[in-house]
């Protein structure tokens, strides 16, 4: 288990996305809770899925616009690391 301080992700209507965190060469990414109710935070790096694709989600989530549909349509399971995250703090 581990401990994240994210940023809330903005966004204009409902997203799949919750939290996020720029870290360098990372973002990591907070969704909603599974069907367990286990909330997971996804790491994306320059080593996976790239550097393109890391610099995108990191232009997306701070614009607050798009980012669980470029999740959706251009990475899908090509995450870095999925840790559980029980301790989770978000800011504005």
């Amino acid at each position: 288990m581990a401990s994240f301080k994210m940023h809330k992700y903005h966004s204009d209507h409902d997203s799949g996305v919750m939290a996020y965190s720029i870290e360098g060469r990372d973002i990591k990414i907070l969704f909603p809770p599974d069907k367990d109710g286990q909330p997971f935070v996804y790491t994306y790096s320059y080593t996976k899925p790239g550097k393109n694709h890391v610099e995108e989600m990191k232009r997306l989530a701070v614009k607050g616009s798009e980012l669980a549909t470029y999740i959706n349509k251009h990475i899908r399971e090509k995450y870095d690391r999925r840790d559980t995250a029980d301790d989770i703090v978000i800011t504005d």
